[in-house]
């Protein structure tokens, strides 16, 4: 299992991070980030993430997994979906 990570920024954190994380792999778009992948965590509130939904997800990613630590997903927007999302803080996770 790898790990792909996007910022959308090029700063000077991820060229410290580069150098310490050497199994980790850096992405320039999020798309190319999350191509083929298992699962996505997000870990900050970017509006890139906000407005993600499953119609955008769907084709890119091989997997089904969601775990949206900062809430950025509405979860109205997965209820039905493909996507097995998982908040903190909300009392259950949104299935298929």
């Amino acid at each position: 299992m790898k790990a792909i990570v996007w910022s959308k920024d090029n700063c000077t954190y991820c060229d410290q991070a580069k150098k310490l994380l050497k199994d980790i792999e850096f992405s320039k778009d999020l798309e190319d980030c999350l191509k083929d992948s298992d699962a996505l965590v997000i870990l900050t509130e970017w509006n890139e993430f906000r407005s993600l939904s499953p119609s955008k997800l769907l084709g890119v990613m091989k997997g089904n997994k969601l775990i949206d630590l900062r809430n950025a997903l509405n979860p109205n927007n997965f209820n039905g979906s493909e996507f097995d999302l998982f908040q903190i803080g909300r009392s259950s996770h949104t299935t298929r």
